[in-house]
Formats: structure tokens, sequence, C-alpha cells
């Protein structure tokens, strides 16, 4: 994998047999290879939940669309080179509706009209093998309807800092929760891996914070 910075401006996707990215480090370009498909349990709730999603928006009224049209415009999201870009309507209810799915939490066709706010300050979290998780926040107990997501990177050793793209959600919470907040990850662990956490809210209508990151070492 080599840095690079392209004369034309960053760059992100396949070109020929070369991968451009960016990751902490800069923008980087390595040889494509193909992934292996494992078609997890996890994998396939992910495509079910996006296929019944794509299905629901040909549901939807026209008034409906037009205003997850004008939510999306309204709600840039940040791509994988940290440049702000805008969905489109049905892109943004498919991504809020999905995310509802993985939290197992009820579907929404009409777009958010309240915007989401809620902070969770300062986090830790504390990892325990092969899979419990205590997650401890100062912003005290979370709003009606709002629950805590957790994201894992595959668990390793403390030489590896893999970034917020490897995480994969591996528990949520129940509604309003207060701190701690004790979760069972779907991605299991053993004492003395080193893991990389990333904790959001998630509201009702799909909407989620900003990642935080938490680096443990589980015990």
């Amino acid at each position: 994998m080599a840095k690079v910075k392209p004369l034309i401006g960053p760059m992100s996707g396949k070109v020929g047999g070369n991968v451009f990215g960016h990751n902490r480090g800069g923008l980087y370009v390595r040889q494509h290879s193909v992934p292996v498909n494992k078609n997890s349990d996890r994998q396939q709730t992910v495509r079910e939940a996006l296929a019944h999603a794509s299905a629901r928006w040909q549901a939807l009224t026209d008034l409906q669309r037009s205003e997850w049209l004008a939510y999306a415009e309204a709600n840039p999201i940040m791509d994988t080179l940290g440049l702000s870009i805008k969905l489109t309507g049905q892109q943004m209810f498919v991504s809020c509706n999905a995310r509802l799915a993985s939290m197992q939490s009820a579907p929404i066709t009409t777009a958010p009209t309240v915007m989401l706010t809620t902070t969770l300050g300062t986090t830790a979290i504390a990892l325990t093998a092969p899979g419990t998780c205590v997650v401890s926040w100062d912003g005290g107990t979370l709003p009606a309807g709002q629950k805590l997501e957790l994201l894992l990177s595959p668990p390793g050793t403390a030489g590896r800092d893999p970034n917020a793209r490897t995480g994969r959600h591996a528990a949520s919470s129940a509604a309003a929760q207060s701190s701690p907040c004790t979760m069972a990850s779907v991605i299991g662990f053993q004492t003395g891996q080193t893991v990389n956490a990333w904790v959001r809210v998630v509201d009702q209508y799909g909407q989620a914070t900003v990642l935080d990151k938490i680096r443990s070492v589980a015990g």
C-alpha cells in the first residue's frame, strides 16, 4: 500500500487494478483484491434490511418522498474521504431504516422533523471475555426512544489500530438506558486482546450521532 497525492484531487474507489482510499494517514492506493463473501448471519441481516427498506420506498406517497429529499438535502453525510456529500431521498430513507433494523427498532415512513442533539460526553468501555461489554458515559440517561449502538473492530494485538471502517455492529441497548449499560456482543474476543470500539446514539428515526472511539483491552 502506497500513500499518494493525486494531481486531480482526492480519489476513492477502484481504477483499473488499483483501489484508492483514505485513512488517518491520508490518501493511499493498494492493489485490488476480491473480498471473501462469508455470507454470515450479519451480512444476511443487513442485506435483508436494505432490500425491505428499498421495497417500502416504493409504497411511499409523492409527498413523503419529497420530504425525504428535503431532509437529505439539509443533512449531508461524510464519505470515506471526509468530504461532504448529499444522498438522494431514497438513499436517506434506506439508510435510516436499515440502521433502525440493525437496532431492532420499528421502521419509519415519514422523514425526521426533529434533529438528534443528544451527546454522550466522556465515554469508557470495559470488555470481559468472551463478549460482555459495559459502556459508561457522562451524559446521563438517554432520552425516550434513543438507543446506544456499539461497533467493534476484529480483536487483535496492541500493535493494530484499525479505523472505523472495520467496525461492525456488535450490540445495541434498550431505549432510554442509563450509564453504565451492559450489553452482550455478537463479536467475541479473548482476554488480553485489544479491541477498537465505537459508540453512538441512534434515535427512533434512524438518526445517529458521530462515532466515539474507545480503545480497550479485554479482561
